[in-house]
């Protein structure tokens, strides 16, 4: 019954629109910055910085390490696969998106809300003669909607996430198990090089602590998997582009005729 609810309150069709932001963006950015990991990276770097002067136990330090390698990470991730992790989930980590769903919907009620008293402000101020304040009225309505929108497809996010609940589980297990099996040794090596370092490592510091001729070729064939996998994501995205050209031209030549 919520399900129905939050498409008839236009999740489905939202979820498009939010898809074709995201191509955009990432776009936009391979684009217009090349730099962007680096720089986000920075950013990381001197929030961890600012608040490792503030800490005041090695218990809080390395929260606060920890906390810096998972968003540099992570923002890498995002930015290899050009996908926003609070829309797609991550088949190895199933539960890691409910957060992400949870957190994303709570920021957007904190600005719903603030939209709501800043409304009837603006109304006020309008009815008084400030005509100042009409794009400023069409602006928070237009937040506003927009705030609605995400709450609600997050909304429909976790109702769909429970539904799928047992048969993801699964999938992830059996992923986890066939990926323990090809790269166990390779993924100990990873996860001891990234815990004992207060940085995220580079691929050489990995290769150096990899003492064993088995977890060397793990790695090898880890990262060839990365590869294969960047390779197929540029070659889809080829595709559409193609297709669209296709489709382009054949509307050419129809107006044409």
């Amino acid at each position: 019954m919520k399900k129905e609810t939050y498409e008839k309150l236009g999740a489905k069709k939202f979820k498009k629109l939010v898809f074709k932001v995201e191509k955009l963006k990432w776009k936009f950015v391979k684009k217009f910055i090349p730099h962007y990991t680096q720089i986000l990276e920075k950013q990381f770097g001197k929030q961890r910085d600012k608040q490792l002067k503030k800490a005041k136990t090695e218990e809080e330090r390395q929260q606060i390490i920890n906390k810096y390698k998972s968003n540099v990470m992570l923002m890498k991730k995002e930015y290899n696969t050009e996908q926003n992790l609070n829309y797609h989930m991550d088949v190895n980590k199933p539960d890691e998106i409910k957060s992400y769903l949870e957190k994303n919907k709570n920021i957007h009620k904190t600005w719903l809300k603030i939209d709501a008293i800043l409304a009837p402000i603006l109304v006020s101020l309008i009815a008084l003669g400030n005509t100042w304040a009409i794009p400023a009225i069409v602006i928070v309505a237009l937040e506003a909607i927009k705030n609605f929108e995400c709450i609600n497809l997050q909304n429909y996010g976790l109702v769909c996430l429970e539904e799928k609940r047992e048969r993801i589980e699964q999938l992830s297990n059996r992923q986890l198990e066939r990926s323990r099996k090809k790269y166990g040794e390779a993924q100990d090596v990873i996860t001891k090089t990234i815990i004992e370092s207060d940085t995220v490592p580079e691929i050489d510091k990995v290769i150096s602590e990899s003492t064993s001729k088995e977890s060397l070729e793990q790695l090898k064939q880890l990262l060839l998997q990365e590869k294969a996998n960047r390779n197929r994501i540029n070659q889809e995205k080829g595709k559409v582009k193609v297709r669209r050209k296709e489709t382009w031209d054949q509307s050419h030549q129809y107006t044409q005729q």
